[in-house]
């Protein structure tokens, strides 16, 4: 089993914002551009162990944003699905997983660093 990082880089972010994004963790989706949501959703693919039904990952959401004023940084949890579709079978599956993001402030930057462990037992 292997644990890989990944960055998302969100630019002109103030505190208002994160302030709201603590509040109601889902608006900060928007804030994600389409781009960087693909790239996560390959850098999620590309970590899975079994590839085993062209898993594609869905419905991503954000949850447990917190951030600290003081200390210019905070954390936030990624959560999606992965669907899979079994064609020989018509069989299809879905579980549901996440990956934990610690930020920081670089002025009116938001760089944010998360890792991915496949849970996928293989053996």
């Amino acid at each position: 089993m292997n644990t890989a990082s990944t960055l998302l880089i969100i630019d002109h972010v103030d505190t208002n914002m994160l302030d709201s994004w603590s509040n109601q963790p889902a608006s900060f989706l928007p804030a994600i551009s389409s781009l960087q949501l693909d790239q996560l959703a390959d850098f999620i693919f590309d970590q899975l162990q079994d590839k085993d039904g062209s898993p594609e990952i869905n419905n991503i959401r954000i949850g447990n944003f917190v951030w600290s004023k003081e200390k210019s940084s905070g954390h936030f949890r990624v959560h999606f699905e992965i669907n899979r579709r079994f064609c020989c079978s018509d069989i299809c599956a879905s579980g549901n997983d996440y990956i934990d993001f610690q930020f920081r402030l670089e002025g009116v930057r938001m760089v944010c660093k998360g890792s991915y462990f496949d849970w996928t037992l293989n053996n």
